[in-house]
């Protein structure tokens, strides 16, 4: 399991700091290495492509390091309304050797999120426990 999460932790120093759109779809990472994980931490992304899009999916991934104890908080939030695309705050009180997760939201069956063209995602991050050690987080946006 350690070697699972030094792993991502590699991947989140590869992926810059910032959001890529790249053919129907972007990426917020925090960056090199992770973050410590408290306090709660703030990245944005912002749809510059002119036109509004449709979000179809959206995926966070986290992974904690050895010894995270914490309520985790992780929320993507559309700014212009509050609207939650996805909301993965949880508990972590394992046994503290890493943990990672992932969640998905899936707008099926035709339906989708807008972003109308120049609105930003919020995306609201991080551990309630200031000494809870090292986190890395990416989310996925999938939009037509």
């Amino acid at each position: 399991m350690r070697l699972i999460v030094s792993l991502f932790l590699i991947l989140l120093w590869l992926i810059p700091a910032q959001a890529q759109i790249s053919k129907g779809q972007a990426i917020i990472s925090t960056g090199p290495g992770g973050r410590p994980c408290g306090p709660i931490h703030l990245e944005t992304w912002q749809n510059n492509t002119g036109a509004p899009i449709n979000i179809v999916q959206i995926q966070i991934w986290n992974g904690l390091g050895e010894g995270t104890k914490s309520d985790v908080t992780q929320v993507v939030i559309r700014q212009s309304d509050g609207a939650i695309l996805i909301d993965g705050g949880h508990d972590d009180y394992t046994n503290g050797a890493g943990n990672q997760r992932i969640q998905k939201e899936n707008w099926g069956g035709g339906t989708y999120m807008i972003l109308p063209a120049g609105d930003t995602l919020r995306f609201v991050f991080g551990c309630t426990n200031p000494a809870a050690g090292i986190g890395g987080w990416i989310v996925t946006i999938w939009f037509k």
